[in-house]
């Protein structure tokens, strides 16, 4: 009241009659001293001397006892009057003494306008009044009453009172929130991020959010996970529905209490790793995360990601996942004689016996057609069972696709690769002119080199040592043609099973050829060399090997080769040399050994 005080003394040095009754007692003297004062309030222009004169009415006539309908309503007055000229101690006045506090949102729009404590003291009289007070202070960018109310809306959950919508409220909220984080960020200002996350309020929908809301979220994420590598607030944002960019759960910096966290939201790290459709490969440690959230996360995976689990679970040998992500599967849609043939060739890619016995027992029979004949050739006894009788008719083609009574060079092929080198060496002992076959089916590429490719030793031995193929015959050589019928592409040409060893990486092997002749230094039509070739392939094992049998390691290739004869392969300035391919492929270790043997760029 000090300032009222104030303007009460400039009245009376200005010879204004203010005399007040001393006695508050007599109602007659009373009544006419509040009438005077009402007098003087209406005849006044300036709001501040209306809001001095109306005030001392209103407390003469509250300690005479003499307080009308009319004098009540003073304070309602006082605090339009105080409004008008945004002043705040006139205003808590009218309040204190029965103002009316505002409650629709239109009365409070028009305080949320104004700065110092008005918006505090509306609260205390109207709690209700937070969430469109709030929503107001982030249109008009008070930070201040948004820090101090922030953890108010969380423990009320955000309810609004009506004509505002709680979903309209919280994207607003959001939005807000979300451009703190930003600015937050800009100024590394770790404790305003955690203050916010903390303070935000969780996502129900969020395509209720606008683009720029999102992206802000992501960005805050990224900050989180990647800068500050902060668990606990990375936790925070998982239970607040944040919108995150995929999790890299082959570089996450967290532990398991953060996976926990996300395995309790599983609907929200489906949505978050976008998996409802198909868009490339799962990791091995995204499908070890997926295999142990509920089935009504997996709902919500594309079909191809569920293929992918219940193969990973048999990698891992979790045989009770995989049967169970069966089951979920067969709910969605009844198995059909495909899926037993791919579980079972899965089941013996990976030695899972349970799931083969399952896929066996349900489907009736063992589609030895159907079935990958290389997952077959992991079980060398039913391999040896059933390998001749597929073989019985084979397509001279080396495409994989299965054949309904037969197989093809293609599935053959695989069969050298299988990791079973003894599935391999079964056939070619058992299976006469395989080998004349192979060459005709292939354009004179040999069974050895095939064998070398998929880095067979024992079915190399074997052809060499027992069927006397050649270590040193090589492919033929395809120049460019073109006419009506299309193009042939150029082929390397001149290239014997040492090439192909050293693209397998098997040292093993490379170290046998040449124990059998096979020249480690051998030049290609495009005078490429075996290291060439190992060093493109990233095999360092097999690299150490051929320089231990003294391969050159600064050989170049044909300077005169044409952009059409490397387009399958790389550009000249890439491909040259053993170190230049090493460098293209940003391959340190191999560069490391490479130089280490006199290796020049």
């Amino acid at each position: 009241m000090r300032k009222f005080q104030a303007l009460y003394l400039l009245l009376l040095l200005a010879g204004c009659s203010v005399k007040e009754p001393v006695d508050t007692l007599d109602p007659k003297a009373s009544a006419k001293w509040v009438a005077e004062c009402q007098k003087k309030a209406a005849a006044i222009s300036y709001p501040d001397y209306k809001i001095l004169w109306y005030t001392k009415a209103y407390e003469h006539a509250e300690a005479a006892g003499i307080l009308t309908k009319k004098i009540e309503a003073l304070p309602n007055r006082i605090l339009e009057l105080a409004k008008e000229i945004k002043d705040e101690e006139a205003g808590a006045w009218a309040f204190d003494h029965g103002a009316t506090p505002p409650s629709s949102y239109l009365e409070l729009m028009e305080y949320a306008k104004l700065r110092g404590g008005w918006k505090e003291k509306i609260l205390s009289l109207n709690p209700d009044a937070l969430s469109i007070l709030t929503s107001l202070s982030i249109d008009y960018y008070d930070i201040q009453f948004f820090n101090a109310h922030a953890a108010d809306q969380i423990a009320r959950g955000f309810n609004v009172i009506s004509p505002m919508n709680t979903m309209e409220f919280k994207m607003r909220f959001h939005r807000f929130v979300g451009e703190q984080l930003v600015e937050a960020i800009d100024k590394n200002d770790v404790e305003r991020i955690r203050f916010l996350v903390t303070y935000t309020p969780k996502v129900l929908f969020e395509h209720y959010l606008d683009i720029h809301t999102l992206n802000y979220m992501r960005a805050a994420g990224d900050y989180v996970f990647k800068v500050l590598k902060d668990e606990k607030l990375a936790i925070q944002m998982i239970e607040r529905r944040y919108a995150l960019h995929p999790v890299d759960f082959e570089n996450l910096p967290f532990g398991e209490d953060f996976l926990e966290a996300y395995r309790n939201a599983p609907e929200y790290a489906i949505r978050t790793q976008d998996l409802s459709k198909w868009d490339g490969h799962l990791s091995d440690a995204e499908a070890a995360f997926l295999i142990t959230l509920p089935e009504l996360a997996w709902a919500k995976l594309a079909s191809l990601h569920l293929e992918e689990l219940i193969e990973f679970s048999m990698k891992i040998q979790q045989s009770d996942s995989a049967l169970q992500l069966i089951a979920f599967k067969a709910k969605e849609a009844p198995l059909i004689q495909a899926d037993y043939n791919e579980l079972i060739s899965w089941a013996l890619k990976y030695s899972n016996k349970d799931v083969f016995d399952f896929a066996l027992s349900e489907s009736g029979e063992l589609d030895i057609y159907n079935i990958d004949f290389a997952s077959l050739a992991r079980n060398q006894k039913l391999f040896q069972i059933y390998a001749m009788k597929i073989m019985a008719h084979i397509d001279f083609t080396l495409d994989t696709t299965p054949r309904p009574n037969g197989t093809t060079m293609g599935r053959i092929n695989q069969v050298f690769a299988c990791g079973n080198e003894d599935a391999g060496l079964y056939l070619v002992q058992n299976k006469q002119n395989l080998s004349a076959d192979w060459e005709e089916a292939t354009g004179g590429k040999t069974l050895l080199m095939d064998v070398c490719e998929a880095g067979n030793l024992k079915v190399a031995r074997y052809l060499i040592e027992n069927m006397g193929q050649s270590v040193n015959v090589q492919t033929g050589y395809s120049e460019l043609q073109i006419s009506i019928f299309g193009s042939v592409r150029p082929s390397e040409g001149k290239l014997s099973p040492i090439f192909f060893a050293a693209k397998s990486g098997n040292p093993k092997l490379i170290k046998y050829l040449a124990s059998k002749g096979a020249n480690v230094n051998a030049r290609s039509n495009f005078r490429t060399t075996p290291l060439m070739h190992a060093v493109s392939a990233g095999h360092i094992e097999a690299v150490k090997m051929l320089i231990a049998l003294r391969a050159d390691v600064n050989v170049k290739m044909n300077p005169n080769l044409k952009a059409t004869d490397l387009r399958e392969i790389g550009s000249f300035s890439d491909i040259s040399n053993a170190y230049r391919r090493a460098r293209s492929r940003n391959d340190q270790p191999m560069l490391t050994l490479l130089q280490a043997a006199g290796a020049n760029p």
